[in-house]
């Protein structure tokens, strides 16, 4: 005969156990997460740069046609600009590009920050992207380069056209990236509360 307290016993202990099962899936899937996004934030350093380097080349192709030294120096400096605007994105992003966590806490704490700094970047291009559309306009009719006048010669409307998809689509994205961010911000920040 079996004896009904070593059934409770057996009882308590599979029920102990459970949630520790359960807290060791939820950390692994809190660590797949950090590390999927790590990875992500990473190819994302990866295309601004690529893409800084693209418009800093421009830049430095329209100053070579600028017919003046004002314009010359003006497309320089939005070059440098342009490098200054990818560092200080770097910059913002150190801390969670160097991140590491072990207890669960640290998870959504990373995933909070992570969060947080996303939502700046996205600000930054929803106010910069128009900025230095109006910037590109006045250096175009203020100081017009030989490479610019070329490109729109070649490319005609489509030049502008693929401009303004480019700036339209930046933006879509910029809200897309807020919205996003701040539902999982608030998520996170839920499961934080949680926990404590």
């Amino acid at each position: 005969m079996i004896d009904p307290s070593m059934d409770l016993d057996a009882l308590k202990s599979v029920w102990r156990d459970e949630p520790a099962l359960d807290d060791a899936a939820s950390l692994q899937a809190l660590r797949r997460e950090a590390q999927r996004q790590t990875r992500r934030l990473y190819a994302t350093v990866a295309v601004e740069c690529v893409g800084t380097a693209a418009a800093i080349g421009l830049f430095v192709w329209l100053a070579g046609g600028a017919a003046t030294t004002a314009g010359r120096i003006a497309y320089l400096a939005i070059g440098v600009l342009a490098l200054a605007v990818q560092g200080w994105m770097l910059w913002l992003r150190r801390k969670v590009l160097r991140a590491r966590a072990a207890a669960p806490h640290e998870y959504l704490e990373l995933q909070a920050q992570r969060s947080r700094v996303a939502m700046r970047l996205a600000w930054l291009a929803l106010i910069g992207g128009p900025v230095g559309v109006v910037i590109g306009l006045a250096l175009g009719r203020w100081a017009p380069s030989e490479g610019a006048a070329v490109a729109i010669d070649v490319g005609g409307r489509s030049v502008v056209a693929l401009l303004v998809l480019g700036l339209v689509a930046m933006l879509a994205y910029a809200a897309w990236v807020v919205r996003r961010e701040r539902r999982r911000l608030a998520a996170t920040e839920r499961a934080l509360g949680e926990l404590q």
